[in-house]
């Protein structure tokens, strides 16, 4: 199995745990009760979703493997299983085409920076985390597997 090119992706700020981050929350109109992600991850999730859209890679065709360097803000106790959920999370909806169907936007899947994170399409490579209380942030590894 021969690897491509290695490719880079940078996204700043510290990465939230969506899984450990969930609120009770109400729907405006009609009254009902869900659980949703709190303030503070979906804040990261649009604001990495804006630093990702000058980012035109796609890796989609085949498999891949992803690696993940987390500098974080302190030493708090994170989830990094968590972290890795949740940037993954934005890299398959960075850029996505989307459609409008029964009146609510729908990401067409197969459509972001990565397909998926089945594992069909995706390896995960190492995680690890280091404090940087200055500059927080994810540095993504990809990189495409070649099969042949």
């Amino acid at each position: 199995m021969s690897n491509q090119p290695i490719n880079k992706i940078v996204i700043f700020g510290q990465t939230p745990s969506k899984k450990n981050n969930k609120q009770i929350r109400q729907n405006r109109k009609t009254g009902q009760r869900f659980i949703g992600s709190s303030d503070i991850a979906k804040g990261w999730e649009i604001d990495a979703l804006t630093q990702l859209k000058q980012e035109c890679r796609r890796f989609n065709k085949g498999r891949i493997q992803i690696d993940y360097m987390f500098y974080v803000v302190d030493d708090v106790q994170r989830d990094l299983d968590n972290m890795v959920a949740s940037v993954n999370d934005v890299l398959q909806q960075a850029n996505a085409l989307a459609t409008i169907k029964n009146g609510k936007l729908k990401l067409l899947k197969g459509t972001g920076i990565i397909y998926g994170d089945h594992w069909q399409k995706l390896r995960l490579g190492s995680a690890d985390a280091e404090i940087d209380r200055k500059n927080p942030r994810v540095e993504i590894i990809i990189t495409e597997l070649d099969v042949s």
